[in-house]
Parts: structure tokens; C-alpha cells; sequence
């Protein structure tokens, strides 16, 4: 028994995709889905077993299932699955086992490079080691209206924020040429609002994204308490 997620990664501005899934024989599974009629999207492959061949049906089932939800929850990558994995039932005990399984799942995963299961920001996670990071803000011209966080891995500007719906005549092109990917994208939609998390390399590249000019992050970000 095998649990597989078939990955293609796309470049920072254009999201990635996933599909989750399970095979009794990889090979078969894969010429499925690189034939014309499967999935053909994927360029990489994750296979996980287990070394003592101790996975059952039932076992990869709810692996199957947990990296479904996990991988809908952390919002990444697009799911490619047309359904939801249907779950199944363990024990306790059993449970407790998968559970381990799939943390080590996740572990390898990141040391893969796909943090696929992995959420951008979870600010009110007692469990999240950037829980204490505090939320920053943006009121701006031209309706500007953000919140963000610092992270490991870049600056967030999270979920519901809003973007100048202009940008000014001096704005520089890479800033210009960004917003139309992510409105073209959907990661901004119609109403000037992110869709989705979203990781920029700078304070300052997500400042210039939101208020549609130049601007230092380092100074434009500032706590809800600000003035």
C-alpha cells in the first residue's frame, strides 16, 4: 500500500498544484496518470511507505484523507482532486499511529522543499512557533487596507486584504507587472481583495503591492496600535 502526491511546482508568482492519492502498484498508478486521458499536470512524484509494510487499505485511506485536508487548509498549492478522499475508520491507537505517520510525512516533505501541508500564517495557533509575531497593518490612499505578518520564510500579507485600486504614475514596473499576475491570478480578485494568503521576499515588495507605489516596508508596516 502506497500514499502518493503527484506535485508540480510553479514559480513564486503562479501557485503549484497537488493531487493526493493512493496505489497497491506505483507503476501501474503512474503510467495512469501521465497517459492523455489522466492527470497530466505533474512533473514530480512523492511516494510514501512504510518499511515494514505494516499500511493497510484502511491505513492509506486516512492518510490519504488527513493530506487532503491538510493540503485544502494550508492553501498552498491547488488540490487537483475532483473529490474528497473518503476517510476511514481506525482505532484509537491506530489513529495515534497515522498521526505520527503523517507528521513525518510533513517533515520530509519540507526537507523536499514542498510545504504543501504546511500553512502560510496561523496567527492564532498556540501550537504555531510565529503565534507571538504581531499582525501589521497598512491604511493607505486609494483604499490601501492590510494586515500582514513576518514570517520565516518572507512577509505575509494575509488573507482579506485590501490593494490601492490604483497605482501612482512614478510606481515601478516589477510592481506594476506583479499585481496584473495576481489579479490575473485570482490571488487579487475584482474587488481589489487577496483571496488567499500570500508570501512576498520583502516587507517592502508587499508594501509596493498593496499601496500600488513605492514604499519601504520597514516604515509603511506598522502595528495596529500605530498612528
Amino acid at each position: 500500500m502506497w500514499n502518493l502526491l503527484f506535485i508540480r511546482k510553479n514559480d513564486i508568482d503562479e501557485k503549484s498544484i497537488v493531487y493526493t492519492g493512493e496505489a497497491e502498484n506505483v507503476y501501474n498508478r503512474l503510467m495512469q496518470h501521465d497517459s492523455p486521458t489522466g492527470k497530466d499536470f505533474w512533473n514530480e512524484c512523492i511516494v510514501y511507505i512504510s518499511k515494514d509494510n505494516r499500511l493497510n487499505k484502511a491505513h492509506i485511506k486516512y492518510l490519504e484523507h488527513k493530506c487532503y485536508l491538510r493540503a485544502k487548509e494550508a492553501d498552498r498549492y491547488s488540490v487537483d482532486n475532483s473529490t474528497v478522499p473518503a476517510d476511514a475508520s481506525l482505532t484509537e491507537a491506530e489513529q495515534a499511529e497515522m498521526d505520527e505517520f503523517l507528521y513525518n510525512i510533513r517533515l520530509i516533505n519540507n526537507v523536499l522543499g514542498h510545504k504543501v501541508l504546511e500553512p502560510i500564517a496561523m496567527i492564532n495557533s498556540d501550537s504555531n512557533e510565529e503565534a507571538d509575531v504581531p499582525k501589521l497593518c497598512i491604511r493607505a490612499a486609494r483604499g490601501a487596507n492590510a494586515e500582514g505578518q513576518q514570517t520565516s520564510e518572507g512577509f505575509v500579507v494575509l488573507k482579506g486584504s485590501k490593494v490601492a485600486s490604483t497605482v501612482t504614475k512614478s510606481c515601478p514596473n516589477y510592481v506594476i507587472e506583479l499585481r496584473e499576475k495576481l489579479i490575473e491570478t485570482n490571488v487579487i480578485n475584482s474587488e481589489w481583495v487577496f483571496t488567499e494568503n500570500k508570501v512576498f521576499g520583502s516587507p517592502s515588495t508587499a508594501a509596493a503591492v498593496v499601496m500600488g507605489r513605492s514604499a519601504n516596508g520597514l516604515t509603511e508596516w506598522r502595528t495596529n496600535t500605530s498612528e
